[in-house]
């Protein structure tokens, strides 16, 4: 009966390791997907603009073209500006 009662103690004690084992990786996984939002959002949103503005705004408005780096400051304005989430 003991060695019964040994055995069903290592069984969930796996079970209860294997379960903080899968919520740790699924809280890494998280963290990873949510990194690749952020430098998606740093990356493919600045130079959406860019193309845009270089496209639309010299030849309507007679405005220069803007560099990388302009339009992710555009960017980061409109998000101050327009607080969405």
């Amino acid at each position: 009966m003991e060695r019964i009662n040994t055995q069903a103690a290592q069984k969930a004690k796996k079970i209860i390791v294997n379960n903080k084992k899968e919520k740790q990786d699924k809280e890494e996984m998280e963290a990873a997907s949510q990194f690749l939002r952020f430098l998606s959002t740093l990356t493919i949103y600045p130079f959406a603009i860019k193309l845009l503005w270089n496209w639309l705004m010299p030849t309507l408005f007679g405005l220069p073209p803007i560099t990388f780096l302009q339009s992710l400051g555009l960017l980061i304005m409109s998000r101050i500006v327009i607080k969405y989430e």
